[in-house]
């Protein structure tokens, strides 16, 4: 205890000019500073201050305080990255599926190609994108698929179909798509230059010409190609029929050429 008697040392050392705008008998007047906080009481009676100074007041443990904030922040953040997570992983589900749903309407069950349906959405694409000069377009059908399944049976019909499929497949994937739009119609859309297709048909007919079944041992393929480019004044639709119309002539060379009763076949 410090008993202090000069009164302009006790209002400079120990009191602020705020003390005398709040003093009272009733309580003690609290203020803190820098180097502690000080409790002053007047006693009228003695005409004394009483001035109690604590160095060391209580502090605010403040990692108390923010660690538990920083561990709710924390696990808030955890459960956003963990929602988040979810909510992707379902969204990749929902979306994976509706992938496969749409390619399985797109594709052949029996040959794994494009069907019509994809056929008809990609024609459209081209449309759209006002592209048609970029690509070759190829008609196709099968010769002996009729005779295959009234002699042999559907399962040697099958087989023609898979095995034309799988030669066109090798043959023009590198360069587009091939379709199955019916029964023994196919279509290729390949994009590229005339001798690229050129190309392609060749690996195709070689492919063709060497095809082995086991139920069939001649594989025979008409087709009509078209390379867009040289008839930039046709449509689309133009185009596909000037297709069609040189497939059904390679079709009738194939007849004169094997003398087969087209009507068998």
């Amino acid at each position: 205890m410090t008993v202090d008697t000069d009164v302009s040392s006790i209002e400079t050392g120990y009191l602020d000019n705020s003390y005398f705008d709040n003093i009272s008998d009733d309580d003690f007047y609290y203020q803190l500073s820098e180097n502690g906080c000080y409790m002053t009481k007047y006693l009228e009676g003695f005409d004394w201050y009483i001035v109690i100074r604590d160095n060391n007041p209580v502090k605010l443990d403040v990692n108390k305080i923010i660690l538990p904030i920083v561990l709710i922040f924390i696990a808030g953040v955890l459960i956003m990255a963990t929602s988040f997570v979810i909510i992707s992983m379902r969204e990749k589900k929902a979306k994976d599926a509706y992938n496969r749903r749409y390619e399985a309407s797109i594709k052949d069950e029996l040959t794994g190609l494009y069907n019509r349906r994809g056929f008809e959405v990609d024609c459209e694409i081209i449309k759209k994108n006002n592209n048609l000069i970029e690509y070759v377009l190829i008609m196709m059908d099968l010769n002996g698929l009729k005779a295959a399944n009234d002699n042999i049976g559907h399962e040697a019909g099958d087989e023609l179909i898979i095995g034309a499929s799988k030669c066109m497949d090798n043959a023009f994937s590198g360069l587009g798509r091939t379709y199955r739009v019916g029964g023994d119609e196919f279509v290729a859309l390949l994009r590229g230059t005339r001798e690229e297709a050129q190309d392609a048909v060749k690996t195709f007919d070689y492919l063709t010409e060497n095809f082995q079944g086991n139920l069939i041992s001649e594989l025979s393929v008409s087709k009509g190609v078209v390379v867009c480019s040289e008839h930039i004044e046709l449509n689309f639709e133009e185009i596909k029929a000037m297709a069609d119309k040189l497939m059904y002539a390679d079709k009738d060379e194939y007849y004169r050429r094997t003398g087969k009763d087209r009507r068998r076949v």
